[in-house]
């Protein structure tokens, strides 16, 4: 969903092909539209994620075990791993003298 927002070049422009049907993988506009709720509440604006972030989505396969097809999709960085390495990052600044803000470590809090 991520790639056709950016591939739309917003969540506006993504909605309107959702509703008029020339994308129909994702489901109906309700259900896209949790998706999208879903991904905020993770503190992520979709519309954020920075085009450079194409170089580092991975490919990956996935295969029907019902009929054994094999569905090739890109995946977002695993977001563990997006706020583990934030935390490494913290604390390498913390160590060089860095005050870490009670604000960002909140926004941790609520990630993790």
């Amino acid at each position: 969903m991520l790639f056709l927002i950016a591939q739309y070049h917003g969540v506006k422009r993504f909605l309107e092909k959702v509703e008029n049907g020339t994308i129909t993988e994702l489901g109906k506009l309700s259900t896209v539209l949790s998706y999208i709720r879903e991904i905020q509440k993770l503190g992520i604006n979709p519309v954020t994620i920075s085009r450079n972030m194409k170089n580092s989505i991975a490919d990956s396969e996935l295969v029907n075990i019902l009929t054994g097809n094999i569905i090739s999709e890109c995946a977002l960085p695993n977001l563990v791993d997006i706020v583990n390495s934030y935390n490494e990052q913290l604390e390498n600044e913390q160590q060089l003298g860095r005050n870490i803000s009670d604000d960002e470590l909140n926004k941790i809090d609520d990630i993790q």
